[in-house]
């Protein structure tokens, strides 16, 4: 019995490495999505309020061939 005991606590210990292994690589990706977002929206800015500008304030000529 006390070898089945020993047994178990190795294999909690193996399951907490596993856990922190992937919180870790979770915050890291929850990092690097919030460091993209936040650089987007703090560095780059102004590069898309125009883009956005000119897109709603293009001006297009249609021609359409209307029998009147």
């Amino acid at each position: 019995m006390h070898k089945n005991r020993a047994h178990v606590a190795g294999s909690d210990r193996i399951a907490a490495r596993r856990l922190l292994i992937v919180a870790g690589v979770a915050l890291l990706w929850a990092l690097a999505i919030f460091g993209r977002l936040g650089y987007l929206q703090l560095v780059r800015h102004s590069d898309y309020l125009a883009r956005a500008q000119r897109q709603q304030q293009r001006t297009c000529l249609l021609y359409t061939s209307r029998c009147v």
